[in-house]
């Protein structure tokens, strides 16, 4: 139960932060996650001044840092492969709705701030082969 005056539960304010990957799947899709062989390795997590994880918005910049290394002007990667990249699975909704995969950096939209911070956008998404092509590019 969280704290009253701070909202803190008592792992957090022990410094432990327990989290659970795959929750936002249902049972199927955790099963279907892990027999398609993707290790799960989560990134070490950056802390900020009072020992707790930083906001979301760092959970997408290990496909930003990946796609800024590439020098190639057009880019196609499985879901897969970007969950290896990221170290953990994707929501649900990226593999559902081509809106999570529009070019719109501002409000809630950390995983695009990540891909268009680094002069990417995203071209085209296939649901029925997992692939999201990237070009260089500007909005």
């Amino acid at each position: 139960m969280p704290d009253p005056i701070t909202g803190i539960t008592g792992s957090q304010a022990c410094g432990a932060a327990v989290e659970v990957p795959l929750a936002h799947l249902s049972q199927g899709e955790q099963r279907a996650f892990y027999a398609r062989g993707v290790e799960l390795v989560p990134p070490p997590r950056p802390f900020d001044r009072i020992g707790m994880p930083q906001a979301r918005g760092r959970v997408y910049a290990p496909l930003g840092d990946h796609l800024r290394r590439l020098e190639e002007p057009v880019v196609e990667l499985g879901f897969a492969r970007i969950e290896r990249i990221l170290g953990r699975a994707l929501p649900a909704s990226a593999r559902r709705h081509r809106a999570w995969w529009s070019n719109e950096a501002g409000g809630g939209h950390s995983q695009a701030a990540a891909w268009m911070g680094q002069g990417w956008l995203v071209d085209a998404v296939d649901f029925t082969r997992d692939t999201v092509r990237f070009r260089r590019g500007h909005s």
